[in-house]
This record gives C-alpha cells, structure tokens and sequence, in this order.
C-alpha cells in the first residue's frame, strides 16, 4: 500500500474505516472459523464434563443405596449376639452382594480396629485413609476418590434405635471402576461430537461466504460493522443451533440414566416387599419399608417419590423427597408423563398383588437442564467478545493501525495484548477468596482475615510493581516490562495450583501481583505516549476495556471450569492459557511504541524527573485530593467489594460457583459497553472534578444501599451502578493527574507510576478491612459500612471543591 493510500485511509473517522485488503477479509474468515470451532468444542466439553459429573454423582448414589441395604442385613445378623469376625456366613453374603453387583471390583469387612477381616475380588491393596473412615456417630458412608476407583466405606453398627448411640462393629469397603462412568460417557462425547461437527460445518458453510460477499460488494471494501454483524450471527447462530440439540441430547442421557438406577432401587425394594409377602402379610399391613425408602430418596434427588400401591392401582405407602406419609384411599395422580415414571409390579404366589412406582423429579432434572443452558449461553458471550476483540485487531492490521494509531483509540495491538493477558490472569477471579478458605488458616490469626491475606498480599505486589514499571519505562522499553510481567504472572498462576496453606497462596499471589503491575503500568504508558491530550481518557478507557473484557470472560470461563474440574486445574490452565498471550505479545506488540510521541501531548518523562522528590506531587492539591479523596476509596471498594466480598456473599446465598461468575459479569460489561460512552462525554467537561466527584458519590451509594437492600438479584443492580461510577470517575481521575502541574514538572510516567503506586493502598486495604469486619458484622454490613466511608470521602472532596474553586493549570 503506498504512503499516499495509507494516508488516505487514516484520515477516515475509525467508525468508518474500511477494510480493502482481501488477504484481511481472509484472515477475519479463518479467525471466525477457527474460534467457532474452539467455541463449539468449548460447548461439547462443557457438556460432556456436566453429564461425567451426573453420572458419578448417579453411580455413587447407586450404590450409596446397594451398600446401605446390605449393611442394614449385616446390622439384622449382629442382633443375635454376633461379632463380624464371628459372623460364619459373612463370606457367602460377600459372595452374594458381588454375584448381584458384578461390577465391584473390590469387596472388604474390616474389624472396627480397621483390620482386614474378608475380601473378594482384587486383593484389597489400599485402604481408606486414616481420617476417612466412618465413625459410628456420622453413620454416613465416606467416599474416596482414587485414580482408577471410586471407594466406598460404610459403617456397620450395632443395631439399635438410634444409630448414634448405636456400638461401632467394624466397616464395610467396596471398590468401583471409574471406567463405569467413562463408557457412559464414551457414548455420549460421540453423539455430541457429531453435534459439534454438523453445527460447525453448517454454520461455516452457509455463514462465512458471507464475509467474501461483503467484502466484494461496491467497490470491493467492507465496512468494520459489516464483519462485526456477521461475526455476531456466525457465532451466536451456530451456538444456538449446537445448544439446542447438545441440551436436548444431554437430557435423553440423563434421564436414561435416572431410570436404569431407579430400576435398581426399585428392585431391592421389590426384593425386600416380596420377602414379607411370601411371610404372608398383606399387602396393606407392610412394615419397616420406610426405612429402605429414606435411604433412597435422601441419596436420589431426581427422585421425587415412591408409591406402593394395591392391585385397584390405590396408594398404600408414599414417600416423597420432603415427608414420610401412609396413605389411606384416594388415586394415584393423573396424567403422568410415562417417561418421568417407573413401574415395577408386585406379586404373591404368581399373582399380582400390587406395584411400586418411582417418580422422577422433572424439576431437578429441568434445573440441571438449566445449569447447562446457562453455561452455553456463557460460552457463546464470551466467544462473541473475543472474536469482537480479534476482528477489532485484524481490521486494525489492514488499516495500518498498528503503526499510526487512532487518537482517541489503544493502539490494536495493546488492547488485544491486555485482553490475552487479563484472560489468562483472571480465571480465578470469582473463587480466589473461597480457595483461600479451604487451605490451613495462619495460626493465631482470625479465618476471615486469613482469607483476605492472599488478595492483599497480590494487591500490595501490584503497587510495587507500579511503582518498578515507572522507574523502569523512563530507561528501559516497555516491551520488555511487559513480558516480565506476563512471565512473572503465569509462573504466579501456576504456582496457585500447588498451594496448601494461606502464606503459600500468598506468595505465589505476591508474584501474580508484581507481574501485574509490571504489565498495566507498561501498556498504560505506551497509550499515553501514544494518545492525543484531548482524548487522553476515552485511550486509556478504551485500555481498560481489553483489560476487562479479558476478565469478563476469564471469571465466566474460570467459574464454570472450577465446577467441572475443581479449583486447582483452573490455575493450571490460566497458567498454559498465559504462554498464549507471551506468544503474541512476542509477535504483535514487539515494535508498537517505537514512533514519536503525539507533539500535542505533555512529555512522558520530563527532563530532570529522576530528581524529582515524590514530595514534589504530594505538594500538588489536585494529585493529593484525587489521590486520597477519590482514588484510594475507590480502589479500597473495588477490591473489598467486587474482589473479596461478593463471592463470599454470592456463595452464602447458595449460589453455584458457574453462577457466582455469571453475577459478577455486569462489571466487565460495563467497563467495555458504557464506560467508553461515558467518557466521550468525560472528555467534553472542562473540569475533570466533575465526573470524578459524580462517580464517587454514586459508587458510595450503591454500596451503602447494599446493607439495606440485599439479594442476588440487587447485588447485580448494585453492580451496575457501582461500575458506573468507575466508568465516570476512573479516566477523569487519571486525566486530572496527567494533566496537573505536578505531572509537568515530574513527567506523566513517573506522575502515573506513583499515583497508581499509591492508589493501590485501598487495593491492599479493602480485603483486610472487610476481613476485619466480617469478624464482627455481617458480610452485607461490611459492604455497606466501605461504600459508607467511599460517600463520606467524596463528600469531604466536593466541599474542598467548592472552598478552593478551578485549579489551575500550569
């Protein structure tokens, strides 16, 4: 493209860039495809992983119950004065429990010291660990996770009325192959598979000529929209469409599933009725079933009730999942649907006497359903704001963005080097505080602020590293801060995983926090450097909307991977997700920043500012009140509210963990949607006071309301408000600094290293300070007394505000 061309082309509005080049038109073609299909395969896993998830919970269940009733028939022998070592039929009860469960592998009694008394099966090389055996108070079986086995050990107590009281006569283990679940779950992954194959090539065979067909309409250039819009149907089209049939799939499992273990259930309970039938007790006059029937509606959720009925089909006993009730007359319920019922019929001497019917809960499996619907609907967000951010940066590539940056945007490049990285980084956004609470607490030190150590420790390293990026831009190229940082976050994240106590996760979080600082402080500068003083705040918004898109999507993805494979995997995959944004930043970012600064824009480092005295900008009234006033507040509620405390209250309310990140979203999509649309106006208000003070007295607000008003759902609206409040008052403030006399004199990167050096003591405060709280108060009354000390600092600054009037600029 010649310089005359180029030329040409940059001096279009952004909104109307457009796009020439066929080798783009491409590359965006060959992005959609291959992030659709990565989505898909995103979907298909977190299908497959939910329907592993119920079929373990099934199969465990499953036998939960087996091992329950052929306890209760051990219990039943031990009434007549027997001991389990001189139990002489115990070997051929053994011997039956495993001819009618063939697939346990391994069957052992223990004596009550533990010692091994009989085995069938594999020789029973292992053994519960010590402090997962039963004890005789819980009565409970204890299931442990071995790497090829599911192992169960139930308690065998005497009997007696209350099992609690009851003499503890030794334990019962079985063993049984994980590989039951994985043929399940063989079988399923194909039929998805070939879900996610059709929709695939569908959509890109029916969706993606769309692109070229644009592309080629007049004059043969496609507007930036244009690629937008059908990017949005490409991806949410195609999701849909895979939705549909994945959930629809998953529910056929799933319930085939429930009805093969309730007709095991429904067996032992024919076999026990079928024992006091041939006694000849009558039908109506059965004894002791409720027992059978508790143990296994309380380990069956999708079980919604159990009827034993006459011949006339007359309800004799029901159990439903809440309450025991014997039922005198009346009819059965009509117009069941047969799917969601299971019947097995009763009979004495060959002739019908009865029936048992097993009703499946279709609410418990609609709200799995759901569960899974919610997860896809996530992914299919999230893949819409990554392949927004990619054909942003693809179409910035055409346009010589990378080399001539649009003044009131982040250079490409950077934006979509931060969004990898926050993507990387944040996947344990929405559990950190609850990870932290299941490791060894400090010794002395109160659970909760135990809890909290981790993310101020992370937020402490944050400030430092700051404060390092500062010194380190004004000698050094920020390409390598950068990736210094990305390094030193990924070993951080990865080390998270490892972690066994407060002060381990602490540390591994000091190295997360550094290279974070290192990071942020690297791109802010370099988009300072590069951005117009006039648009200086809607650049460093639109920064700090690749930052939170990344984190949106990271803590949507994290909180829905952590339910699926648990806390720890999540920090091995943001530790390999994070090689991903090395990589690019290798190949993308290496020569961004090496043009001459804006001529309109204040220096980035003054001349002289190695001397500067950080007395000199604690002198300057503008830095000093924006600072304690507004910013210190600010980034205390952040960090106490959004960070530490709303998974906390998220997760006391019941609330899933995929749920958790889900509630926790309207604060990204805030900062990415409206935050650069209220900073146009930002930017047009002569007096960057303005925002700032709105904004704070808005967030303050909020939180204060929450202490008032509390629930999920006004946690969202609190949420919205609060990141409205950031959006007004965050590039104002840095606006304000950067543009003070004290940023003059000092340098805008030295200014905005230690401002926000200085700015994360609210970061390092707020965890610790709601931490404090929670010892004491409630965690709505903690949330509500920080918003209350954010207002009365705003308040405190607006009559400062009126008492000096407009600063003055120098």
């Amino acid at each position: 493209m010649s310089e005359a061309a180029l030329d040409e082309r940059m001096s279009e509005p952004p909104s109307q860039v457009m796009i020439g080049s066929g080798g783009c038109v491409r590359r965006i073609a060959l992005f959609i495809a291959g992030t659709l299909l990565s989505a898909l395969l995103l979907n298909a896993a977190l299908s497959i992983l939910t329907l592993e998830r119920v079929y373990s919970r099934s199969l465990l269940s499953s036998y939960t119950v087996i091992g329950d009733y052929h306890v209760e028939k051990i219990r039943r022998s031990l009434t007549f004065g027997k001991s389990l070592d001189r139990f002489s039929g115990l070997d051929r009860l053994l011997a039956a429990i495993q001819g009618e469960n063939p697939e346990i592998t391994k069957l052992a009694v223990y004596s009550p010291e533990r010692e091994l008394l009989l085995s069938l099966g594999a020789p029973m090389t292992e053994t519960p660990d010590a402090d997962r055996w039963p004890t005789a108070a819980t009565g409970t079986v204890v299931v442990t996770h071995r790497a090829e086995f599911y192992s169960l050990t139930f308690p065998i107590v005497s009997a007696a009325e209350d099992s609690a009281t009851g003499e503890l006569q030794g334990f019962l283990g079985l063993d049984l192959p994980k590989a039951l679940v994985g043929a399940k779950v063989a079988a399923a992954r194909v039929q998805l598979a070939t879900t996610c194959l059709l929709s695939g090539i569908l959509a890109i065979g029916l969706l993606l000529p769309a692109i070229f067909w644009l592309a080629r309409r007049r004059h043969g250039q496609a507007l930036r929209s244009r690629i937008l819009g059908v990017t949005a149907v490409v991806f949410l089209g195609s999701q849909v469409a895979f939705s549909y049939h994945a959930i629809s799939d998953f529910e056929d499992c799933y319930i085939d599933d429930v009805r093969q273990e309730s007709v095991k259930f429904g067996e032992l309970l024919r076999v026990d009725i079928d024992r006091i039938l041939d006694l000849g007790v009558p039908i109506n006059k059965l004894v002791r079933v409720e027992t059978l029937l508790n143990d296994i509606l309380g380990n069956t959720p999708e079980l919604a009730a159990i009827t034993i009925v006459d011949v006339d089909k007359r309800p004799l006993y029901r159990l439903e999942s809440s309450a025991t009730k014997t039922v005198a007359g009346g009819g059965e319920r009509a117009g069941a649907n047969p799917r969601y019922r299971i019947d097995l019929p009763l009979a004495r001497e060959g002739k019908p006497v009865g029936a048992i019917h097993l009703d499946i809960d279709k609410a418990a499996i609609d709200k799995v359903r759901l569960d899974l619907a919610l997860d896809l609907a996530t992914v299919a967000l999230v893949s819409l704001l990554i392949g927004f951010e990619f054909v942003f940066f693809l179409v910035a590539l055409d346009t010589a963005a990378v080399l001539r940056a649009a003044p009131d945007t982040a250079p490409a490049p950077v934006r979509t080097g931060a969004f990898l990285y926050a993507f990387a980084m944040a996947l344990s956004l929405s559990f950190l505080p609850l990870y932290a609470s299941q490791l060894a607490p400090l010794p002395g030190l109160p659970r909760e602020l135990s809890m909290a150590l981790p993310l101020s420790v992370e937020m402490l390293l944050v400030a430092l590293g700051l404060a390092l990026g500062g010194h380190w831009l004004e000698r050094g190229d920020w390409f390598a801060s950068f990736v210094c940082g990305v390094l030193l976050t990924g070993i951080g994240v990865g080390l998270c995983s490892l972690a066994q106590t407060s002060w381990q996760l602490a540390g591994c979080r000091a190295l997360v926090g550094l290279g974070y600082g290192l990071a942020v402080m690297s791109t802010q500068t370099v988009l300072v450097s590069l951005s117009a003083a006039g648009n200086r705040a809607s650049a460093i918004t639109g920064l700090e909307a690749g930052y939170y898109a990344g984190f949106i999507s990271s803590t949507a993805i994290g909180g829905m991977l952590a339910e699926k494979i648990g806390l720890r995997a999540v920090f091995v995959v943001g530790a390999l997700l994070m090689l991903i944004a090395l990589a690019f930043a290798c190949v993308f970012l290496r020569s961004v920043g090496r043009r001459q600064p804006l001529p309109d824009g204040a220096p980035v480092v003054a001349a002289g500012a190695t001397e500067a005295s950080l007395f000199s900008l604690l002198g300057d009234r503008e830095f000093l009140a924006s600072l304690l006033l507004s910013a210190i507040p600010a980034a205390l509620c952040l960090a106490g509210f959004l960070y530490f405390a709303s998974p906390l209250f998220l997760s006391e309310a019941g609330i899933s963990q995929s749920n958790i990140a889900r509630l926790m979203m309207p604060y990204g999509l805030c900062m990415i949607y409206l935050a650069p649309l209220i900073n146009k106006w930002v930017d047009t208000v002569g007096d960057k006071r303005i925002p700032v003070l709105v904004g704070g007295v808005l967030g303050g607000s909020a939180l204060l309301m929450f202490h008032f008003i509390h629930s999920p759902l006004a946690f969202v609206g609190i949420l919205v408000l609060f990141s409205i409040s950031g959006a007004l008052s965050y590039g104002a403030r840095l606006t304000l600094v950067s543009e003070s006399a004290a940023a003059r004199r000092v340098g805008i990167s030295r200014t905005l290293g230690i401002f926000s050096s200085l700015e994360r003591v609210g970061n390092i405060l707020g965890p610790l300070l709601v931490g404090s709280l929670l010892v004491v108060f409630s965690v709505t009354a903690a949330i509500g007394t920080i918003g209350l000390v954010y207002l009365a600092c705003n308040l405190l600054l607006f009559v400062l505000c009126l008492v000096r009037g407009p600063s003055a600029r120098t």
